[in-house]
């Protein structure tokens, strides 16, 4: 098990790995930390199996759906929990982006 400097140095290399060699790291197990703060644009699946919401689950979904690489169009969500269902994202979703349009002519996003 690892503890204190060993699991923070542990952490650091997963990330860089991660981030900037994806081809080496196609697995990622995440319990919770790195779920809301930690971009990497290379994530394509996200297999939720905990109870998520608000904030949490607003940028879990955010991260996933990270389309700055040119050969990623969307990325996968798997819901264990039913959080779609229950309505818990679409709370989320309202939540965190109501009136981010506001200044947008209406044709203009029309269809986001």
């Amino acid at each position: 098990m690892l503890n204190g400097r060993n699991k923070e140095i542990f952490e650091k290399e997963v990330k860089k790995k991660f981030k900037e060699e994806p081809a080496n790291m196609q697995l990622l197990i995440v319990v919770d930390k790195l779920l809301t703060g930690f971009d990497a644009p290379p994530c394509t699946y996200l297999y939720i199996d905990k109870e998520m919401q608000d904030q949490g689950l607003f940028q879990a979904i955010c991260r996933v759906n990270r389309t700055e690489e040119d050969d990623k169009e969307f990325g996968y969500i798997v819901d264990y929990k039913n959080l779609f269902a229950s309505g818990k994202l679409d709370a989320a979703i309202h939540d965190y982006t109501s009136g981010a349009f506001d200044n947008f002519d209406k044709e203009e996003i029309k269809g986001y």
